[in-house]
């Protein structure tokens, strides 16, 4: 994510997570390149120089394996505060809640515009569990690993079998319909407005999917995936933001 928006009308939805290799301008809008924070160090020359240079009585000898990349004084405050080791999944899974939810984004706007986001942490442990447990079913469905979703938005429908025409060439949107065409005949359905205007890291995630293989063959069942996975993500945060946080 970005640390500052250089737009100040610019809606706050720069939180996104990999399992790959990313672009430093993976986000738009922001000043400056995107910052990533990987949930564990590896016990690389970097990381270790890094440790030594937080904690100088660091043991790199025992450095042999992954370690989650939490400071010494995060990983006590948790501990201290629900009386539980949570892992760091767990942890991230509720981090990654708070970032959806959609008092959190609106209560906090101009804070997030201007720096990267300071997150709260409920004093009741049901509450950290429940929104852990929705960030969690976030995480895998934006790292696309949800294999039950069931839902009837993004299938692919021809208005004309006689011209089965698989190639991104003129895109248009109805949200009357909830039509979302890719050319003269190759439409997906159930489209609605939520789900086609939805933004990560200040691009529209179907737009920007479309224009970036744009004369190429789409991938229907990649592309029908996505759909269905904002639909999922539509109700999940819908789901989190009914969760006090204060």
């Amino acid at each position: 994510m970005p640390r500052q928006l250089k737009d100040s009308k610019t809606e706050w939805n720069h939180c996104f997570l990999t399992t790959t290799i990313t672009d430093q301008a993976l986000a738009s809008g922001g000043n400056g390149p995107n910052n990533i924070f990987p949930l564990y160090l590896y016990p690389t020359t970097r990381s270790k120089k890094f440790l030594k240079k937080e904690n100088p009585n660091f043991n790199e000898e025992n450095f042999t394996s992954k370690i989650e990349n939490f400071k010494e004084s995060f990983r006590t405050f948790i501990d201290d505060l629900y009386k539980e080791k949570f892992s760091p999944e767990d942890i991230l899974g509720y981090v990654y809640a708070v970032l959806f939810h959609k008092n959190y984004r609106e209560k906090y706007l101009d804070f997030l515009k201007i720096d990267f986001p300071k997150i709260p942490f409920v004093e009741n442990k049901k509450t950290f569990k429940n929104l852990s447990k929705l960030g969690l079913k976030l995480l895998n469905l934006h790292l696309l690993k949800d294999d039950e979703l069931n839902s009837n938005a993004g299938e692919a429908l021809f208005k004309s079998v006689k011209n089965k025409n698989f190639k991104i060439q003129k895109i248009k949107y109805n949200k009357d319909t909830k039509e979302l065409f890719i050319n003269e005949s190759l439409y997906f359905n159930e489209v609605s407005p939520e789900i086609y205007e939805f933004k990560i890291g200040g691009y529209a995630v179907l737009d920007k999917y479309l224009k970036s293989h744009k004369e190429e063959d789409i991938d229907h069942k990649h592309f029908t995936l996505i759909i269905q996975t904002l639909n999922e993500t539509l109700k999940i945060q819908d789901e989190i933001s009914k969760i006090n946080l204060s």
